[in-house]
């Protein structure tokens, strides 16, 4: 991601405020997006025990590998509402009689069977209420999230090219390319995407025991060891899409250390026991990895699972720049801005890039000006040269 996050946090502030749950002296939930509201009547709240064995999982009590499992054989329709109801349900810790009502007013027991692919009646007319909780959802945000600075591009069409390949033909892509290049913010747009993908970033030393933490909360399972692996399993089919980035923080440091790239093998078992697609990406590290004397024979099982290797260039393209200029609001740079462009792409990367575009709007705003222009930039990119005690 970027170095400089400023913006990047503003706007994580201000999407936490435009989305969130408030509850009313009666138990009365609220579904906020800006100015507008999905209201729906819930009754009261129990408390939740934070001491009871499942308090990991949070208000809703529903296992992820319980709903993936009971929604497989679905026809395609009904099983992708199911999971996006399961999914918003997780996102807003929602209990099953919350979710029933903002559904059409059913019951919590309702909700749990359907979720859990119990629910003995025809989901027909459960999923069209869902669908349409769906609609009015995604409308609202349409209509009042903030903008999130994604600038499709050349780029864009080409990792979403290889994810759709991966899931398509059950196989694995690689993505290599150095950090700062715009691979995260392509990648994270894709998962949102594309149905039923999830975006994972490994975390920091990549071992196998921070891993499975990090996908048991994003499948919402709680446990460890082996039993928590094998319900991470479990939660993928041959119709989920995985990306995993960051993967060069796999591949150990030392010759005489092969801990981190157990988590490679296990994603590896995922994808034997169950065929979803899947996505690595990660930097030079990554990909010098499969060639290397120490990890070559180890990786080469993985090598062959492949469907393409997307190696990316370390500089966007001329027409790709002018594209961020446009969005916002600027003309191709020339002169001042255009040597500013090139010495920062050079050296810095497009994250630095565009982290200044960023900065420079946000001073436009603060100055009060309808239109931004490329003296704000200049003066943004002078601001942090100043912070960083750079001349």
């Amino acid at each position: 991601m970027h170095t400089l996050t400023h913006p990047e946090k503003a706007a994580e502030a201000s999407a936490e405020r435009i989305q969130r749950r408030e509850r009313t002296s009666d138990g009365e939930l609220a579904l906020t997006n800006g100015d507008h509201n999905l209201r729906q009547s819930t009754g009261k709240v129990s408390e939740f025990d934070p001491d009871s064995p499942r308090a990991s999982l949070g208000r809703c009590k529903t296992p992820g590998d319980a709903v993936m499992a009971g929604t497989q054989n679905l026809p395609d329709d009904q099983r992708a509402a199911i999971r996006w109801l399961y999914s918003y349900q997780v996102k807003h810790d929602l209990t099953c009689g919350e979710i029933g009502k903002l559904v059409g007013n059913k019951d919590g027991v309702t909700m749990s069977l359907l979720l859990r692919g119990k629910y003995t009646a025809r989901p027909d007319n459960l999923v069209s209420l869902i669908k349409q909780l769906r609609e009015r959802v995604e409308k609202a945000e349409q209509g009042h999230l903030p903008q999130l600075d994604f600038i499709p591009t050349a780029l864009t069409e080409r990792i979403m090219n290889l994810c759709q390949a991966s899931l398509n033909n059950h196989r694995i892509g690689l993505l290599f390319g150095e950090s700062q290049i715009g691979k995260t913010e392509n990648l994270q747009y894709c998962a949102r995407t594309i149905p039923n993908a999830f975006y994972v970033s490994i975390p920091t030393q990549g071992t196998l025991i921070h891993f499975t933490a990090v996908m048991g909360d994003l499948l919402h399972i709680s446990g460890r060891g082996p039993e928590v692996r094998r319900r991470i399993i479990n939660a993928v089919d041959s119709k989920t899409l995985l990306i995993f980035d960051e993967m060069h923080r796999c591949i150990p440091r030392s010759s005489t250390s092969s801990m981190a790239l157990q988590t490679i093998e296990f994603i590896r078992e995922i994808y034997d026991a169950k065929k979803p697609g899947i996505v690595m990406s990660g930097t030079e590290v990554f990909r010098d990895a499969f060639q290397s004397r120490a990890w070559g024979q180890l990786l080469k099982q993985t090598m062959r699972r492949r469907i393409a290797v997307l190696p990316l260039d370390d500089k966007p393209t001329p027409k790709d720049l002018n594209d961020f200029a446009e969005a916002f609001g600027l003309l191709p740079a020339h002169g001042e801005a255009r040597t500013l462009q090139d010495k920062v792409i050079a050296d810095e990367k497009l994250g630095v890039w565009l982290a200044i575009l960023r900065m420079g709007r946000d001073l436009a705003a603060a100055r009060q000006q309808k239109t931004m222009s490329w003296g704000d930039v200049i003066s943004a990119e002078a601001a942090l040269r100043k912070l960083e005690g750079r001349k």
